[in-house]
């Protein structure tokens, strides 16, 4: 068998059902473009049909390609897995191979979906058309140059993989959109960056290859200060809780802000060129909302993409924070860990608390970037004159309390998004996982249902008298699994009583902050006091939170 087919069928043995699932998910997409007719799919249907799917596939694609899954960005050693290390190859073919299987799936598939769903379904797209294909395999090339290059810091990977790849990848959509130039040239500039990352990767691998990894150490207050022995050792902690919630921050609690902020960075150099392309294709795009533009301005309503970028992030912080440490942190527990001296609570509330400490860190660097931004990019006078004229439209009191609320919420949010997919992690099951998975199929399914409730009229009043019996089934079936859950934790003493009659409080307390508050921002017309406390209980985690001492029991004791 030659290289390039052994590389292949390496990646198919290994990711043959998460490929399989991708291949059958396009397949359907072309049929149903092919065969059904264009009005059978609403309009605001087509974002979750093919925006959050399709984005979810190449990300995946995108993980595999790069072996990111196996690696540990955060670290020194290079991400090129050390299995590969040993096989009769040159260096050049062994970078060579992966990255041109990946880049060129990644560039067909993309043209597979532009060309047999987006065309066939009248969705003129211009540039969109192909130049993602471009993109594709751009970011893939530099991301998997980046991973596989050993780096002299810990953390630095982290640091300058969102950056690079962003500027890599925007600044000839900036060019193109700011200067009079052909899309050849523009086109252009994303090829020639393909050997520039191959020659990054090849270098990278080599030096990894042959166990060339400087150690430097990042400089710290205490090295301006005084000399310091390397024998010197700090101060001990105070009690296993500390040191837990020290070894949390140390391992995982860093790579959400870090990977924010270098999104962040991106979005705010693309904000203006996104704004103008929100004002140019408002009423010819299907991904441009146009009943919120004139209510925001286009510069306003790009700026709340960065709204969502924290909980995007914070959903898979979370499956890695919940990821156990060791060489391979998606089995069961090892002996080291099952057999430390400390009881459940102890793991599980120190990766709440890094979680924590994360997202405000994370919100931290964002709002300060957002502030650099607006008082250096020579917009700012334009976003101020949007932001007064949607402030004049509404009363004082209703506009500053929704504001607020508004960003108390994004950051409550962010920590429940981080730490409600913990259990996941903590039980050691790849069945767990994959499982897991099948919420964001149920939140698809979902939106269709609503996106085709929203067509047929006729079946309004039928499914008005059958809501409150189905949000209250849902209701009584959460409430009977946080009572099981609760009632384990209770029964098997994983968590001490006070510590969990406490979070049912806080959980109260935030249910009822969260009732009163929308009791006062939302106008009576829209207030209804029994489908507020449904949706408070439904969207409200509990039983996701309870199941994570019970998952690393479960995975400790087995």
């Amino acid at each position: 068998m030659s290289p390039a087919l052994a590389f292949g069928w390496q990646v198919w043995t290994r990711h043959r059902l998460g490929l399989m699932l991708c291949g059958g998910y396009g397949l359907l997409l072309v049929i149903a473009a092919n065969t059904l007719p264009v009005a059978a799919v609403p309009r605001p249907l087509l974002p979750f049909l093919l925006v959050l799917p399709c984005g979810a596939v190449f990300g995946y694609l995108v993980c595999i390609f790069s072996f990111s899954q196996e690696a540990r960005l955060e670290t020194c050693e290079s991400g090129f897995p050390t299995r590969l290390w040993t096989l009769p190859l040159r260096t050049w073919a062994l970078a060579g191979w992966p990255m041109l299987w990946g880049t060129t799936i990644l560039a067909s598939s993309w043209l597979i979906l532009s060309c047999g769903v987006l065309r066939v379904s009248r969705i003129d797209l211009g540039l969109l058309m192909w130049w993602p294909a471009l993109l594709l395999a751009v970011t893939l090339a530099w991301l998997q140059a980046i991973v596989w290059t050993p780096f002299p810091l810990p953390w630095l990977r982290a640091v300058v993989a969102a950056p690079l790849i962003g500027a890599a990848v925007s600044v000839p959509q900036i060019v193109l959109s700011m200067f009079d130039i052909g899309e050849e040239l523009a086109a252009a500039l994303l090829i020639v960056q393909l050997p520039a990352a191959y020659l990054l990767a090849v270098f990278g691998v080599s030096r990894a290859r042959r166990g060339d990894v400087p150690r430097w150490t990042w400089p710290g207050w205490r090295t301006w200060l005084r000399w310091r022995s390397v024998t010197t050792v700090g101060r001990p902690f105070v009690a296993p809780a500390r040191a837990q919630l020290w070894f949390e921050w140390r391992r995982c609690g860093l790579g959400f802000p870090l990977g924010l902020a270098g999104c962040a960075l991106v979005w705010l150099m693309v904000m203006p060129w996104t704004a103008r392309f929100f004002e140019v294709a408002r009423d010819g795009s299907p991904i441009v909302p146009s009943f919120l533009l004139p209510e925001l301005g286009n510069l306003l309503l790009a700026a709340t993409g960065l709204l969502f970028l924290p909980l995007l992030f914070a959903s898979g912080c979370g499956r890695e924070m919940g990821r156990l440490s060791g060489r391979d942190r998606a089995c069961a527990l090892s002996s080291f860990l099952a057999t430390r001296p400390t009881s459940v609570a102890v793991p599980i509330r120190a990766k709440f608390e890094a979680a924590a400490l994360s997202t405000l860190a994370g919100w931290g660097i964002l709002v300060a970037e957002f502030l650099l931004w607006f008082a250096l990019a020579g917009h700012g006078a334009e976003m101020a004159g949007q932001f007064d004229a949607l402030r004049q439209r509404y009363p004082a009191g209703l506009f500053w309390g929704s504001l607020v609320f508004l960003v108390v919420a994004g950051i409550g949010l962010t920590w429940l998004h981080m730490v409600e997919g913990i259990w996941v992690g903590l039980a050691g099951r790849a069945w767990v996982m994959a499982s897991s998975t099948l919420g964001f199929a149920a939140l698809i399914a979902l939106v269709a249902f609503g996106s085709w409730l929203a067509t047929h009229p006729q079946h309004w009043p039928t499914f008005t008298a059958l809501l409150p019996w189905l949000a209250g089934g849902a209701v009584v079936l959460k409430c009977l699994a946080a009572a099981w859950s609760l009632r384990a934790l209770k029964r098997r003493a994983l968590i001490p009583s006070g510590v969990l009659w406490g979070a049912l409080g806080v959980w109260l307390v935030l249910a009822m902050g969260t009732f009163g508050a929308l009791y006062a921002l939302l106008p009576d017309a829209w207030f209804s006091v029994p489908g507020v406390v449904l949706g408070i209980v439904l969207l409200l985690p509990l039983t996701r939170l309870a199941l994570a001492p019970l998952a690393l029991a479960w995975n400790r004791h087995r």
